[in-house]
């Protein structure tokens, strides 16, 4: 009766412990899953701003640009008086930027249209004064940006007036058309985010601009987020401006089965002059957990598995305690333990890792099926049993197998590292190992332990991901060399002078010996260092004699009105300080902070040097070439107090003892 009593408790506790334990394992679990999804959908929002950012900045910096091009052709004399060649110059501008611009106006102090290209009879003496952006333009001399609009030719085109004055009167204004779907395929159509995740954009009055959306572009969002009470609220916040993050409930149309999901969205403004447009990313939370749903598996396959150990071990030390007490229960202990083993041996043979033991010389001698199906095997005996290529682990790279075994000796353990090994079939699979190794009593290897994991396709996705940077870092090549082509097609005397500025600074920081990535910095800054230059009247850089004091400093400051373009460009390189700094000198005696010293980046400091021999070597409209020798005379004269000592002495090293040329000017 005791004894019975006494079996009856042990059970009672061991029940109660494994409740305990399992309200644990559920707590936990529950707990690191609301964690990693409160990451999850914080990393990703970070993604969709990121998006949103690169989208509003991007459309900004086109409509700023095509401001101030604008309002540069707006001061012109001919433009003014709208002459013979003023009508040219129109005509040259549209040819230029054709795709993108889609007509051109000039439009007098009574809003009538007195010249427009493409030249169309029934639009000159047209009268548009009733339009918003004339009627903002003329009150304020300002320019204006209007809604999108439809075209009667089918386009969808938003309409740019800049003021023009004369005799610093309001005298009309000069106006552009631009392809709105230019811009959104630009900046709008390229971001996709997982499966289903868009971008769509509202104008200041709640017109929905953009979205993939079939039946939404040019409806009210009151009418297309009609019965969407949270929805509502944020594109209320969007037509304030604001900027934001916010989750919203909204149908989704997947073939004919239409379902409500939860989306998760950044929303952030665009400003543009009088108005302003706003972006939102959004994408399904079923789509950005997607990806978590592995690390859960795994998780509770780990908190299962460390569940199963305890309870082993628990269930042992109570049979164990019952040896002790009593003899009759010896057999009951011994069932038990068996048990065990078999369910460890279960955990063992479903692992979803690749769990092995290999000797010394590489022959598999234990393995669970998760490794032999990992390598195309049907069974872990054919594996270990197969052929002698079958019972080894091959490597494509066969020296991976030797490094591996020298970190074994040397350290003891391989901790995830990845190799390429073949499959059954010859196809290779990319693995990460872990590998230990055991001894025995006289301290020889007895084998070696590990566990492998095929992560084929998480390779497969960083060389994705890294094709995508590349594609990145291609583009952003293509918009400096569009801002390059931008600066010298008004200024031909200076053509390629920031092309070959930027080869002597890239060739000066490789002859000191900087990293590869700092060098292409050099070279990127190099080739828009005079981007400022846009802001400067075309006539005071191509005038043949000598500036003036205020011509002068005008020209000084096109290195602070480059900085002003450039600082909100998100990039990780300091390309806006440099082009900032590139006419500062060591003594202070520079411009326009009057730096010293180590208050002046390397990079500044390098294409200082190399814009001042270039400068000094080429032609300009008020003084032919000084030539190269009279160039590096003033490097080695002003070494140390203008020039940095160590970029001097390469750039000198570079032409008399290496033989470097600038390249040949063309116009």
């Amino acid at each position: 009766m005791d004894i019975n009593m006494t079996r009856t408790m042990k059970y009672r506790y061991l029940i109660l412990l494994i409740l305990v334990l399992l309200g644990i394992s559920a707590i936990l679990i529950f707990s690191l899953y609301q964690d990693v999804k409160s990451k999850a959908i914080k990393n990703h929002n970070i993604t969709q701003k990121t998006h949103a950012m690169l989208a509003a900045k991007g459309i900004i910096t086109y409509f700023d640009e095509q401001i101030s091009q604008l309002s540069i052709l707006a001061k012109s004399p001919e433009i003014i008086r709208l002459s013979d060649t003023g009508k040219n110059t129109m005509k040259n501008y549209l040819f230029l930027n054709s795709g993108a611009i889609l007509g051109i106006s000039r439009i007098d102090n009574q809003g009538k249209i007195i010249f427009t290209l493409p030249l169309k009879k029934e639009y000159l003496g047209q009268d548009i004064s009733s339009q918003k952006h004339f009627q903002t333009t003329k009150m304020t001399g300002k320019p204006s940006i209007s809604n999108v609009i439809s075209l009667i030719q089918g386009y969808r085109a938003v309409i740019i007036h800049v003021p023009v004055f004369k005799d610093e009167r309001f005298d009309g204004v000069l106006g552009i058309s631009i392809s709105f779907e230019n811009i959104s395929k630009n900046y709008l159509d390229v971001i996709r985010v997982g499966q289903t995740g868009y971008a769509w954009m509202i104008s200041q009055d709640g017109t929905e601009l953009y979205c993939p959306v079939p039946g939404h572009v040019g409806n009210h969002v009151s009418v297309t987020c009609k019965g969407y009470p949270d929805l509502l609220a944020i594109t209320a916040e969007m037509m304030a401006g604001k900027e934001g993050i916010a989750n919203y409930t909204y149908n989704r149309v997947r073939v004919n089965v239409k379902e409500m999901v939860r989306k998760h969205a950044v929303y952030m403004p665009v400003h543009l002059a009088n108005t302003h447009w706003s972006i939102i990313v959004a994408t399904p939370e079923d789509e950005i957990l997607a990806g978590i749903e592995d690390f859960i598996n795994r998780l509770t396959f780990l908190i299962v598995f460390l569940f199963a150990l305890t309870m082993v071990f628990s269930y042992t030390g109570f049979k164990a305690w019952g040896i002790v007490r009593e003899e009759e229960k010896r057999k009951l202990v011994e069932e038990q333990l068996e048990q065990s083993e078999q369910k460890y041996r279960g955990i063992f043979e479903n692992a979803q890792e690749g769990i092995f033991r290999s000797a010394p010389e590489g022959r598999i001698i234990l393995a669970n099926h998760a490794m032999a199906w990992m390598f195309g095997y049907e069974s872990p005996e054919e594996l270990m049993n197969g052929s002698t290529d079958a019972a080894h682990l091959r490597y494509v790279d066969p020296r991976e197998r030797i490094k591996i075994q020298e970190m074994i000796e040397t350290q003891g353990i391989v901790r995830g590292y990845h190799i390429q090994l073949f499959r059954k079939d010859q196809s290779a699979i990319w693995v990460s190992m872990t590998m230990t190794t055991i001894y025995g009593k006289e301290g020889e290897i007895l084998y070696y332990e590990g566990i492998a994991e095929d992560i084929t396709e998480r390779k497969q996705a960083e060389e994705k991901l890294q094709t995508t940077l590349e594609s990145l870092r291609k583009a952003l090549n293509t918009t400096i060399q569009v801002m390059v082509s931008a600066v010298e097609s008004r200024d031909p005397y200076t053509a390629g002078h920031q092309t070959r500025s930027a080869d002597l600074a890239r060739a000066i920081a490789a002859e000191m010996g900087l990293p590869p990535e700092k060098i292409e910095v050099i070279r990127m800054a190099g080739s828009i260092h005079d981007i400022g230059k846009l802001s400067i009247p075309a006539e005071i850089l191509s005038k043949p004699t000598k500036l003036g004091n205020i011509e002068f400093a005008l020209i000084k400051e096109h290195a602070q009105k480059g900085y002003e373009m450039l600082k909100d460009v998100e990039s990780p390189w300091p390309l806006a300080e440099i082009v900032y700094q590139h006419h500062e000198r060591i003594d202070g005696s520079g411009y326009p902070r009057n730096l010293k010293g180590d208050e002046i980046l390397m990079e500044a400091r390098i294409l200082a040097v190399a814009d001042v021999v270039e400068a000094m070597a080429s032609h300009r409209p008020y003084r032919p070439g000084l030539g190269i020798d009279e160039a590096l005379n003033e490097i080695e004269k002003k070494r140390g107090t203008h020039y940095d000592n160590a970029v001097a002495d390469a750039c000198l090293r570079l032409f008399r003892e290496k033989g470097f040329q600038l390249r040949e000017a063309s116009f």
